[in-house]
């Protein structure tokens, strides 16, 4: 039996594609790119529901904080005790929400893969004044 160089290539094209497909490696070099692409699609999808966690925990965040406005406001206009524990409750409340807002915030940037960001959420003014005396030399 003469071997030809065109018996040859095709002995050894078929030696290649049974390599590659009769052993599998083929298809597990695609199972773990689709697999690949699949956990980037579950990163992004855990991303964008860690996010809305962060949009809805920072419009409580506002909220109450123009809440706290208000009766801060009040209180200090008229000195009613009321207002003072409301004042305390909402401080209370907002100190929480602040915590959760780092705890996510954490969280987020480990799906990510970055440090957390330090951002200020203090969305509560200074009170007034009082007490307040004009010295004339």
């Amino acid at each position: 039996m003469k071997i030809t160089k065109d018996s040859l290539s095709w002995a050894i094209i078929a030696l290649l594609v049974g390599t590659l497909f009769g052993s599998g490696s083929i298809w597990q070099w695609q199972k773990n790119n689709l697999d690949r692409e699949r956990f980037e699609l579950e990163k992004i999808t855990k991303s964008m529901e860690i996010r809305k966690r962060v949009d809805d925990l920072l419009a409580d965040i506002i909220e109450i904080s123009n809440e706290y406005i208000k009766v801060s406001n009040s209180y200090y206009s008229s000195k009613n005790p009321s207002d003072g524990n409301e004042m305390k409750r909402l401080i209370t409340r907002l100190d929480v929400l602040k915590n959760d807002f780092k705890t996510i915030e954490k969280s987020l940037s480990l799906v990510e893969g970055r440090e957390p960001r330090e951002i200020q959420i203090d969305f509560i003014p200074p009170a007034p004044p009082t007490n307040l005396r004009v010295i004339i030399q």
